[in-house]
């Protein structure tokens, strides 16, 4: 063999020639001795699958009452099937403890009188009348006709501007429709705060009244304040 040839001839690399390799494959198994990428076990290739299997219930089981903590306390406080009515029911009267009684002593609802649509009479001769209605509550009476007719209000307002003693006094007042040949009665519509009173009204002229009034000693600054309703007596 020439000097060439020789030089250029390829020689077979060795496991030694490549450093680590052997430690490498001293690491490894030997073929057939591994698991293929896909393979199975049984329950027994698993550590302590068995036992945590035998603490599982079936997917499908049933439990009896004493399975179930406080079940048979829980079931012991309720009434029996039957025992109880249904959602939906009905009583007769026998069934309500007292109901035929306290209906006994209402009346029918035909027994009711009707409210009165009428307006309420005048004074007049008495008598017990024949009606089948009730007056309402927030009825309204008229005067007596032909004996008062209203005519106005009138009302005695003054600042006292010089000390008052006890005593009685007069004031004219304007009052459209008094004449002077009218017969008045008047009545206080409030009570004077100064402690004044109306004594007496009377027509001092066409569209006019006097009003006599009494009133208590009062200092200056002190208001009378007196509302009156005067009527014609006919």
């Amino acid at each position: 063999m020439s000097a060439s040839k020789a030089a250029t001839s390829p020689r077979p690399v060795r496991i030694f020639d490549v450093a680590g390799l052997q430690t490498a494959l001293d690491g490894k198994q030997a073929a057939g001795s591994y698991a293929p990428l896909t393979h199975t076990h049984p329950i027994s290739d698993v550590v302590g699958l068995q036992t945590a299997l035998d603490g599982k219930a079936a997917l499908s089981h049933t439990h009896t009452i004493a399975n179930v903590t406080g079940l048979q306390t829980a079931l012991d406080g309720k009434q029996a099937a039957g025992s109880y009515a249904a959602a939906v029911h009905t009583h007769v009267i026998s069934d309500v403890t007292g109901l035929q009684a306290a209906l006994d002593a209402k009346a029918l609802a035909s027994a009711i009188p009707a409210a009165s649509n009428a307006n309420p009479a005048a004074d007049g001769t008495a008598a017990p009348g024949t009606s089948t209605t009730y007056a309402r509550g927030d009825h309204v009476h008229p005067l007596p006709t032909g004996r008062l007719s209203f005519i106005g209000n009138v009302t005695v307002s003054q600042t006292v501007a010089i000390a008052l003693t006890l005593g009685m006094r007069r004031i004219a007042l304007t009052l459209s429709g008094v004449t002077t040949s009218d017969k008045l009665f008047f009545a206080p519509i409030t009570p004077c705060a100064a402690g004044c009173e109306a004594v007496n009204v009377y027509p001092s002229n066409t569209n006019e009244v006097t009003v006599t009034y009494y009133t208590p000693a009062l200092v200056i600054g002190s208001v009378i304040n007196i509302p009156i309703a005067v009527y014609r007596v006919t």
